[in-house]
């Protein structure tokens, strides 16, 4: 007769794989960001669609310009389908025409007040427009060691240029906000790596990044915005993926022992 240590050892898989599943966030925010710059006040308008299947619990709102934060606070309950918004207003007088961008993070809680944060950016003018889309670029990774998200910087111009690049994380990861000063070369690609340590985020969950590049040419300030993603997955990634098959293959061992053990009690008997 198979030992206990045998089918306690099945059944421990069996759990430790069904425990193992990630969790599934249900609460998705779509986050729209309009700033617009009148004399020297910078007004952002903030809008909030919950587009999953449950509550947002206790909003809160920070705008963030440069070093500078304003915040406010949202709707205390937010249901599925439900919509918030907010209006939150900045000093800012630049002293250059052209592009500049603003951070947006809304932070929320789920039905038991675990703490979520999303982010998003708004792009504004002042007398002008001057955006450069090609200057930045998102690029995926994870909180893990040796495969964080990057941004990838293109100097556009034949000459040297000074870019600030500003990203701005959930408050799930540590740090949160970051700022990079880079010089790029004539037509030189730069990519930034953004090491990330995962403070509280929910493992099975993908995560947008904002990062906003800044950069003054000809006398003008120009602005690009990009999103990288994070994806916060188990830190044994080819275990997961082999889980379907650990699955059955401790369903088989389970079953095999217990058919052995029916077969040794009748010949016993």
């Amino acid at each position: 007769m198979p030992s206990r240590r045998a089918i306690t050892f099945c059944l421990a898989l069996l759990a430790a794989l069904f425990w193992a599943a990630p969790a599934r966030a249900n609460i998705k925010l779509s986050i729209t960001v309009r700033p617009a710059l009148q004399g020297s006040a910078l007004t952002v308008r903030i809008g909030v669609v919950n587009q999953g299947n449950e509550a947002a619990k206790r909003l809160g709102y920070a705008v963030y310009l440069g070093e500078t934060v304003a915040r406010a606070q949202g709707a205390a309950d937010l249901p599925p389908g439900g919509r918030d918004q907010a209006e939150l207003t900045l000093p800012f007088s630049p002293t250059l025409p052209g592009g500049y961008g603003v951070g947006v993070r809304v932070d929320y809680h789920d039905i038991n007040g675990y703490p979520l944060s999303a982010v998003s950016w708004g792009l504004f003018k002042n007398q002008t427009l001057a955006i450069a889309p090609r200057l930045l670029r998102g690029r995926p990774g994870n909180p893990w060691p040796g495969k964080p998200p990057a941004f990838e910087l293109h100097n556009p111009l034949d000459s040297p240029l000074e870019v600030t690049l500003r990203v701005l994380a959930p408050a799930e990861f540590v740090p949160d906000r970051l700022t990079r000063t880079l010089t790029l070369g004539p037509r030189q690609e730069v990519r930034v790596p953004l090491e990330l340590e995962n403070r509280a985020a929910l493992v099975g969950s993908t995560y947008p990044l904002a990062g906003l590049v800044s950069y003054v040419h000809q006398g003008k300030h120009h602005i690009g915005a990009a999103q990288s993603l994070l994806s916060v997955g188990l830190l044994s990634d080819p275990l997961y993926a082999w889980r379907p098959w650990l699955w059955a293959l401790a369903g088989l061992l389970l079953a095999a022992l217990l058919a052995l053990a029916w077969v040794r009690r009748r010949r016993a008997a």
